[in-house]
């Protein structure tokens, strides 16, 4: 409903017939809705995530959202004012697309009583939209979905802390360190601490308190820089024979994108 509402309450583009009941999907009360006949497909799947409440009919903001599309609304949030869709690579924003790093930083100026609502994912198949809840950004939550890392949930996090630490990944990032590192250590990438150790040493004592936070892995996924603002991804690797094979195996070179 959040999000059906942020976006101005488009028409979806099902019937709908009077009833009296709740929302299969949401479990809003409901005195039209649309039949789950006409939701329901041959390939729909999780049932028990998306029809919960023993109803036959969804509400019209559950069914436009049903009826978006594939891979829609993929990473998306709401606010009162909009609903907008998100990326996670700033070299992959497109039209009417902005990236979660900017999204963040935006959201977490508003007032901390602003209702929000949203999906984060490194994978926009899965319908995740009916799993997420409504926030504030005073207290703060996406639905989180990363299969890299084993998570699909929905997380409260304190935003405050995950803008910071976007900012603090950055510096690494753009050094040319891949994502694995920062999520394992950036000692792991023996190439680039050597080149400089001090750097690395202090990026890391900043990283690691954060790791066993909430806000570690929303700030990881929407951490980012563009290509042309990497350093550092082209200098000579160090002998090696001397460099441990675990390292040599974790390069972070040009052509790096998501969270690998």
């Amino acid at each position: 409903m959040h999000a059906w509402v942020a976006a101005g309450k488009p028409i979806h583009q099902y019937t709908e017939d009077a009833c009296s009941t709740v929302c299969a999907t949401c479990a809003m009360q409901i005195i039209h809705g649309v039949p789950l006949s006409q939701i329901e497909t041959p390939t729909t799947a999780n049932h028990a995530d998306y029809f919960r409440y023993g109803s036959k009919y969804v509400c019209s903001a559950c069914a436009w959202l049903f009826g978006a599309g594939k891979g829609k609304p993929g990473n998306y949030i709401a606010t009162p004012n909009c609903m907008e869709y998100a990326v996670i690579s700033l070299d992959s924003v497109v039209e009417n697309k902005r990236p979660w790093i900017v999204i963040l930083k935006d959201i977490a100026a508003m007032p901390n009583d602003t209702p929000v609502a949203g999906v984060m994912t490194t994978d926009v198949k899965p319908r995740l939209w009916p799993k997420t809840r409504i926030a504030t950004v005073g207290r703060f939550g996406l639905y989180i979905h990363s299969a890299d890392y084993d998570v699909s949930e929905y997380r409260e996090f304190d935003l405050s802390a995950c803008v910071s630490l976007i900012d603090t990944m950055c510096e690494p990032l753009a050094n040319g360190y891949a994502k694995t590192s920062l999520y394992h250590g950036l000692f792991r990438d023996y190439a680039r601490t050597v080149r400089d150790t001090v750097a690395a040493i202090a990026w890391e004592a900043e990283i690691l308190p954060h790791r066993n936070k909430p806000h570690f892995l929303p700030a990881l996924i929407a951490a980012g820089v563009t290509m042309e603002s990497k350093r550092n991804v082209t200098t000579a690797r160090p002998d090696s024979h001397s460099q441990p094979i675990a390292a040599r195996s974790d390069q972070a070179g040009k052509a790096q994108f998501g969270l690998f």
